[in-house]
């Protein structure tokens, strides 16, 4: 799986946030020092608050050549298990997840730089078991040798220590569960990197200091200067459109409601067409129907929108989603 647009692989952790019941999403970059490389590297923090991963979540998580749907799910976007892997490997060569749920929390380190030199992929995992107000190694799952020797390669090959891995579980919060994510040795676009940070001012949030506003060079998304935030605001984009209208009409027995609106910043671009919704994710953006597909100026700033959830999905869980989530399949 290849994602074109780096846009798909963030989308990716976020859907994993969403999925976990997560009320509160920080994204941002972090300078850590890699001990590795004597020198600061910046570093992707994704951290939610959400229920967290058991082991076996986790695992599935991790591990490759898990392509099965997850049938039990059907409420979820991520089903397959193979969104993260490919996801986090677009980003940045290494990884690691902290996560941590109510009553016990895992480190994992997936990493390119770590196998450079290995036949076999070794992905290292540590898990712990809640004792009262204390974690110890869950001996239940791996050995206390296996569960050292592991927590040792997060040390030296990841900007993590022990005391640094104590702090950054500090941020759970008052719920004490859910999932941070950190990424390094970040994808470039040529020689500059493919993500494109200002640092914030640590004057308005001491939690902030050090990190920086997100942007994203790529040739399809114009940056602008000084487009900070430090709180996303969700905007359904039905709700942005003018002079609507709303229409329902069955297709294969289901009933899809589609909303035609015009955008003016839309129009102003020379774009139209139709925004496809899976649960509530936007799959496919501007596809063009009728007249759209042969003139720009037909129907020029005309924008629709549906949810095709239930046109999507079928009853065994299968779903006509491509696995990084930016099409449909034929």
């Amino acid at each position: 799986m290849i994602y074109s647009w780096i846009f798909g692989a963030l989308a990716e952790l976020i859907d994993n946030s969403r999925d976990a019941g997560a009320s509160r999403l920080d994204i941002s970059i972090e300078s850590m020092f890699l001990k590795k490389e004597d020198t600061y590297v910046p570093v992707l923090c994704v951290i939610d608050d959400g229920h967290g991963m058991t082991y076996d979540d986790m695992m599935r998580m991790i591990s490759f050549g898990n392509k099965g749907p997850n049938k039990q799910c059907p409420d979820k976007i991520g089903r397959c298990g193979v969104g993260f892997k490919t996801g986090a490997m677009k980003l940045g060569k290494d990884v690691v997840v902290l996560t941590q749920t109510s009553s016990s929390g895992s480190v994992a380190f997936l990493s390119q730089s770590f196998n450079e030199e290995k036949g076999n992929v070794e992905i290292p995992v540590v898990t712990y078991r809640k004792e009262g107000q204390h974690m110890e190694f869950d001996l239940s799952i791996q050995s206390e040798a296996t569960a050292k020797y592991h927590l040792n390669a997060i040390k030296n090959f990841s900007p993590f220590t022990k005391y640094y891995l104590g702090e950054k579980i500090g941020l759970f919060g008052e719920q004490d569960t859910g999932t941070q994510i950190y990424i390094w040795n970040l994808d470039k676009w040529g020689t500059n990197y493919t993500l494109e940070w200002h640092s914030g001012k640590s004057s308005e949030n001491p939690m902030r200091k050090g990190r920086g506003d997100i942007l994203i060079r790529s040739r399809r998304v114009r940056s602008r200067q000084g487009q900070l935030s430090n709180k996303v605001k969700s905007r359904p984009l039905a709700k942005t459109l003018n002079n609507t209208s709303i229409m329902s009409g069955e297709i294969m027995g289901m009933t899809i409601v589609l909303t035609l609106g015009m955008s003016k910043v839309e129009c102003e671009r020379m774009n139209c067409g139709i925004f496809l919704y899976w649960h509530g994710r936007l799959i496919e953006p501007y596809k063009r129907v009728g007249g759209q597909k042969h003139s720009a100026d037909t129907g020029r700033g005309l924008i629709g929108v549906a949810d095709i959830t239930d046109l999507i999905d079928e009853e065994d869980g299968h779903s006509w989603v491509l696995n990084n989530k930016q099409g449909f399949k034929d």
